[in-house]
């Protein structure tokens, strides 16, 4: 729930953040020098991007939270996890529970790499 609640002010934040951002991009975009045009338009390309990468976030945990509900109980055993992803590639709850057993050892990135292979696993059982 906690994060959750921190996701949700971030969003606000970014929100916040478009609209302050966006409407300094027009005024430099409305000025007729060349370098505040650019500027302006740098803005404008920032936001998106800051927007860009908050959906990419929000999209990959809601296909979290919905593998989560789909698996059920999961146990965070590495090496049972592990196991069980090599002996059944094509698995998505292996890969979710092999992406949780590295989350709970700390590594990040192949937690999200096996995360991102549960998910396209999944949607391709849909």
């Amino acid at each position: 729930m906690r994060a959750k609640r921190t996701a949700f002010v971030l969003v606000l934040f970014l929100g916040y953040y478009v609209v302050v951002i966006g409407d300094r991009a027009v005024r430099l975009m409305r000025d007729e020098r060349l370098p505040a045009k650019g500027l302006g338009a740098g803005l404008v390309l920032l936001a998106f991007v800051g927007v860009a990468a908050v959906v990419a976030e929000v999209r990959f945990g809601l296909a979290t939270q919905r593998l989560a509900r789909a698996a059920g109980d999961v146990d965070a055993d590495f090496d049972a996890a592990r196991e069980a992803a090599e002996s059944a590639p094509e698995d998505w709850r292996a890969w979710y529970r092999l992406a949780l057993a590295y989350d709970a050892g700390r590594d990040t990135r192949r937690g999200r790499e096996a995360m991102r292979r549960a998910i396209a696993l999944e949607r391709a059982t849909r």
